[in-house]
């Protein structure tokens, strides 16, 4: 091992035997190197016995803009994503599905919409249509106080939102934005003159289901 990274914001719990060599150096989150030189059993032996130095940590998750309009099971799409600043010193990401019966993802950030199971010794061919999941995907950062990216979708239309940290994905009315009927293709650049269905607005990261009736 040539040096230890730790994201942890508080020195981790360990003892003086967590590491047989305390002579390489130490990388922690800027702000916390006193924390560590001080904390004992463990950590001050770097201080001692090495040296601690500040990472450049992850300040943000990114995500590119996706509309995947008409998605359904068995299509696959891969998240495209990256982190901020570019040159951060443990730009891992790690994927989470909130529900892999619906909607599966790989470490590599590669999404699957799973095929509707049969319950109740029901046969799988009268599902000819299964109700809209609401199913999120989170994208994290290997630094614990780093918001999550947030795609949230459904089977039925594709994606439904993408959220970057705290933002809220609400569209802003005032400000251009693009209309999609469910097959991708533009229909208007407001909502105005549209028949009665389902559509998919974005407007930059941002991207809503709306109803028009």
């Amino acid at each position: 091992m040539t040096g230890i990274y730790v994201t942890a914001m508080a020195p981790p719990t360990a003892e003086n035997t967590s590491f047989s060599n305390y002579s390489m150096p130490l990388y922690v989150v800027p702000g916390t190197i006193s924390l560590y030189e001080n904390a004992s059993p463990c950590w001050y032996r770097f201080y001692d016995e090495g040296s601690i130095s500040e990472q450049t940590p992850v300040t943000e998750v990114t995500v590119e803009d996706m509309l995947l309009a008409g998605a359904k099971p068995g299509d696959t799409f891969q998240i495209k994503s990256g982190v901020v600043p570019a040159e951060a010193t443990l730009p891992h990401l790690f994927y989470v599905s909130s529900n892999p019966d619906v909607v599966q993802v790989t470490h590599e950030g590669l999404v699957t919409i799973m095929e509707p199971q049969a319950t109740n010794d029901e046969e799988i061919e009268t599902y000819s249509y299964r109700e809209p999941a609401d199913v999120e995907i989170r994208v994290y950062s290997m630094y614990d106080d780093v918001a999550p990216a947030v795609i949230k979708f459904d089977i039925s239309t594709g994606v439904d939102d993408i959220v970057i940290g705290d933002a809220s994905g609400e569209i802003d009315r005032s400000l251009p934005y693009e209309v999609y009927n469910l097959n991708g293709q533009m229909v208007g650049t407001d909502r105005s003159n549209l028949a009665n269905g389902i559509y998919i607005v974005r407007q930059g990261s941002k991207v809503q289901k709306i109803a028009v009736k």
